[in-house]
């Protein structure tokens, strides 16, 4: 008699909206190699259909958190799972609202893989009722990070032993030809694909483009994706107005499937100066068609980009303090010492100046870009493609449900 495979249920958000946890979801979901070995079933816990909906109340938003709920319970109580995979949020409101199906799995299923995404759970485990809550839903489950980097975020709650690491991958990209892509030879196109967040750095960039256009540099600039609650059109159209850079930016709105492909190979660089991220997946589209990285030091960052071989990493913490933190869901009073000694290091140099500093050096030295475009195509190739993600998940599901 054939033994069955191992059944999972998956408690995750899908796409809509696109996001990175939305998009590794759907990986796991539609991956042959875990299907093949595991039989896999599972519960949408998506109650936004776009970027701006997220942060925002509306009614039917609580209508797909009960449907969710009661369908998950509905499944647990009529079918026996040997493993419950759960991506959640980890502070906050988003975590509240999480919660609740981590504890019913715990109830249901001894076997519990909680996959994290994002990050900010220290400033909150001490607060109530994330004091409360949080011990109880982590109890006795394995957590999946993306990074060993990230391990000092959670350290308060979950233990190092009840840690496994899996950074994330992504299918091969298109390949250019048939894709019609334009690329003008006279310019150096500067690509912003993610959503345009606030945290994402989108008006520290704006302020680090109008550096460079007062120093003379010609450049061309697209931002791609949603806008969120912290960005608007009117917003960002008033920045690019303030900035005198309505000429030099522009905003392209979503891009999906080949678009999205030809924004990216229409570009010379990639620039994402997050202050609030894990382990972005658009930087690993930008290495997989060998565009160099310009980012931070934030989440897991350096674990793709290696500054000076594949791109320039700059201080996150910088940006945080310049801001004032008003971008981020939590204080950043710890990153504040830190940052002075980032200063220091930069010769006193604001995060904004060295942004600006690494642009231009990528703009003026074409062999440049092409040299760490490589390297960070071959580090994709070596540590980031979906087949070794997939068996890195699969080997986590074995590992929790031995």
């Amino acid at each position: 008699m054939k033994k069955r495979n191992p059944r999972v249920l998956l408690v995750c958000p899908l796409p809509p909206p696109v996001h990175g946890s939305s998009m590794v979801s759907s990986c796991i979901r539609e991956s042959r190699l875990i299907n093949g070995a595991f039989d896999v079933d599972c519960v949408n816990i998506s109650t936004s259909r776009g970027m701006a909906e997220i942060g925002r109340f509306h009614f039917a938003k609580i209508w797909r958190f009960v449907g969710s709920y009661f369908i998950m319970l509905w499944k647990l109580l009529t079918h026996r799972y040997d493993l419950v995979y759960l991506a959640v949020t980890v502070h906050g409101i988003g975590f509240l609202k999480d919660c609740p199906y981590m504890l019913m799995a715990r109830l249901f299923c001894r076997n519990r893989l909680i996959h994290h995404h994002n990050k900010g759970m220290a400033p909150y485990a001490g607060r109530f009722p994330y004091n409360w809550l949080m011990p109880m839903a982590y109890r006795g489950a394995k957590v999946m990070l993306l990074s060993e980097r990230l391990y000092e975020d959670i350290s308060g709650v979950v233990k190092r032993e009840d840690i496994i690491i899996c950074p994330n991958g992504l299918k091969e990209a298109p390949k250019a030809d048939g894709l019609n892509i334009e690329k003008r030879d006279d310019r150096v196109e500067i690509l912003y694909l993610s959503n345009l967040v606030g945290s994402k750095g989108v008006f520290v960039l704006l302020d680090a483009l109008a550096r460079l256009k007062e120093r003379g540099v010609v450049f061309h600039s697209s931002f791609v994706g949603g806008m969120s609650k912290s960005v608007s059109v009117e917003s960002f159209s008033a920045a690019l107005a303030e900035r005198g850079l309505t000429e030099d930016v522009a905003y392209l709105g979503t891009r999906f499937g080949d678009d999205k492909w030809r924004c990216m190979y229409g570009a010379d660089l990639y620039v994402l100066p997050s202050m609030d991220d894990c382990l972005p997946l658009t930087v690993i589209e930008a290495m997989q068609v060998g565009l160099p990285v310009v980012t931070t030091d934030m989440g897991a960052i350096p674990d793709l980009v290696v500054d000076g071989v594949n791109g320039f990493v700059i201080s996150s913490r910088k940006l945080i303090v310049e801001s004032g933190g008003r971008y981020l869901d939590w204080e950043p009073s710890e990153d504040i010492a830190r940052a002075i000694a980032d200063y220091r290091a930069d010769g006193g140099a604001s995060g904004c100046e060295v942004l600006a500093d690494r642009l231009e050096c990528l703009i003026r030295d074409a062999e440049l870009r092409r040299r760490m475009g490589d390297a960070g195509r071959k580090r994709y190739e070596e540590l980031f493609t979906l087949e070794v993600f997939e068996e890195r998940v699969k080997e986590a599901f074995n590992l929790v449900n031995e």
